[in-house]
This record gives structure tokens, C-alpha cells and sequence, in this order.
């Protein structure tokens, strides 16, 4: 059954999680779990839906390049970087931001930053 899971750094950090628990974000908690909530009910199964719905758009590198199965979990003011690991049917969360403008390229390099690590730690290829 497809899910989603928090990263958590070696040093204990959970910037998707830290992110969702924030106390500011309390207004936007139940749109947040509501778009989890469709992660796990269209699951890697049918990712194109997803794409289709809006609900997941790809990231791109700083070069345009598309990242295989990086992208933001939206919502009109929020993202959350996920990836979908297929060696274990899950999203990863790894960072989330409140959009402010189009291109947010700080956050972005935070989350490819994140997937990187994950990489390196797991072995995913």
C-alpha cells in the first residue's frame, strides 16, 4: 500500500515535518493532511493523476532538468518536497515552504539538497 514517510537527517532534523508541526501553519494543517491523504489514496499507482490534478509537479534542476520522481506536493500557498522512492513504494517528505513567488529557488535547492542526501544515504538510484 502506497504511503509517505518523513526524512529525518542524521542529526535528527525533519525540515517536511518541522514544517507541518509548525504552530503558524495551523491554518493550513487540514490542507496539508487532506493532500497526504491523496498520496495515499492514488499512490504510486497513479501518479499521473496526481500530476493531472495538480497535486504533484515535478522539480526541476537548475539546469530545467526534470529530477525522476522529485516533486512539490501543492496547494495554492504551500509546498512539500517529496520524492517517490520506487524500491519502496513510498513518498519521501523531505522540506516545505509557503509560496511567495514563482520561482523560489532557495527552497528548491533546499529540497534537491535533501533528495541528494537521501541518495547517498539509501542507495537509491
Amino acid at each position: 500500500m502506497p504511503s509517505y514517510e518523513y526524512y529525518y537527517r542524521s542529526n535528527g532534523d525533519c525540515p517536511a515535518k518541522e514544517f507541518i508541526d509548525d504552530p503558524r501553519r495551523s491554518t493550513i494543517r487540514t490542507n496539508i493532511h487532506a493532500r497526504l491523504a491523496m498520496l495515499e489514496k492514488f499512490g504510486s499507482g497513479d501518479i499521473d493523476t496526481l500530476i493531472e490534478n495538480n497535486t504533484l509537479v515535478p522539480i526541476n534542476n537548475k539546469r530545467g532538468q526534470w529530477i525522476k520522481g522529485l516533486y512539490e506536493l501543492k496547494c495554492k500557498t504551500w509546498r512539500i518536497a517529496t520524492y517517490h522512492d520506487l524500491r519502496i513504494d513510498c513518498f519521501m517528505l523531505f522540506n516545505g515552504w509557503i509560496k511567495k513567488r514563482n520561482i523560489q529557488s532557495r527552497d528548491i535547492s533546499k529540497a534537491i539538497d535533501l533528495f541528494s542526501e537521501y541518495i547517498n544515504k539509501r542507495g537509491v538510484t
